[in-house]
């Protein structure tokens, strides 16, 4: 069994009665842990979680098959996870689609540690300025909420992250998907804390949330999801003192991996010590030929999202879009 909250019985389950309510959810024996929906327009088995999960990872059967003149489709694949095909007459294809970037902490006992070998004594200092100047300004409180945080208390902070999260797109001039899904999130998170897949990082600022995030726990990874905060504290940095929190939150209790997920921000190359890519896998039999045309057609497909993504593209449409709403 591969340990991935995405991959996860509740994680599935959740992510089915939002989205494929009406459809059959079935697995396909070739593969372990996923389960997966068949496209209405080809033979085309996708993994329940599409793109919404922040790094599936999975592996083969070695006497599995493939459902018969169909392919398999596989989002948000790990370049760093590696997987092996036994049977010769099936063959995989990798589409790169996001860039990703992780922290690799098993060097560091400390946040200090990490620190002082990351970042230069200026930028340390200024991380302490920004932490001394907001906790002299205001009344703080840094918490992580896991299995123990009551539901009227998750329910109200997760308001408030919605919250944070409309004002800083509305203020960046760009829609995000995220707030579209926020039905899905809601029921999801209060789960997966309980059942420890999942924490929220949260400084309080005079009593209301300040800057949160949301992250997936795996055995040895902490994988940052969603991060918001107050932009009308902007002049402290405030999301930066965040993930120095969550940081030394993961470091504290022994995980070995920072994973920042997709996403090209600076703030994520600045504090990363490893880039990958997000790659499409799918899985067809090349002896087949059915099997081989529905491969080749949606390689060619996500092949030429890639490209309109490269030329920024998708940017351009999330711009566009946030425009339309306001007219």
């Amino acid at each position: 069994m591969i340990d991935n909250p995405f991959t996860s019985s509740t994680y599935q389950k959740i992510w089915i009665n939002h989205f494929m309510i009406n459809k059959s959810i079935r697995s396909v024996g070739l593969i372990d842990s996923l389960n997966f929906y068949k496209t209405s327009w080809m033979p085309l088995y996708v993994n329940c979680g599409r793109n919404m999960t922040n790094g599936i990872t999975y592996r083969f059967f070695n006497n599995g098959s493939l459902i018969k003149n169909s392919a398999v489709l596989i989002f948000d694949v790990p370049s760093f996870h590696l997987v092996e095909l036994q049977n010769q007459s099936y063959r995989l294809k990798k589409i790169a689609q996001y860039s990703g970037h992780l922290l690799n902490l098993k060097n560091y006992d400390s946040i200090n540690a990490f620190l002082k070998n990351h970042f230069n004594a200026k930028s340390r200092g200024k991380f302490r300025g920004y932490f001394n100047k907001l906790e002299k300004d205001h009344e703080v409180e840094y918490e992580v909420l896991g299995a123990d945080v009551l539901y009227d208390t998750y329910m109200e902070i997760m308001q408030e992250f919605k919250v944070l999260l409309e004002t800083r797109f509305d203020d960046l001039g760009v829609e995000n998907d995220i707030l579209t899904k926020w039905a899905f999130y809601m029921d999801l998170v209060y789960p997966m804390l309980q059942e420890k897949k999942a924490i929220l990082n949260v400084i309080r600022v005079d009593g209301k949330v300040g800057a949160i995030s949301l992250a997936f726990l795996s055995k040895d990874s902490v994988i940052g999801a969603i991060k918001a905060f107050d932009i009308t504290f902007g002049k402290y940095s405030l999301g930066v003192l965040e993930l120095i929190k969550l940081l030394e939150w993961s470091i504290d209790n022994g995980y070995d991996i920072f994973d920042f997920s997709k996403g090209d921000q600076d703030y994520k190359k600045r504090f990363a010590t490893d880039s990958y890519i997000f790659d499409c896998h799918i899985i067809y039999d090349s002896k087949n030929f059915k099997s081989l045309m529905i491969a080749n057609g949606v390689s060619t497909f996500y092949k030429f999202k890639q490209y309109l993504r490269k030329k920024n593209f998708n940017k351009r449409y999330w711009k566009l879009k946030h425009r339309l709403r306001f007219r």
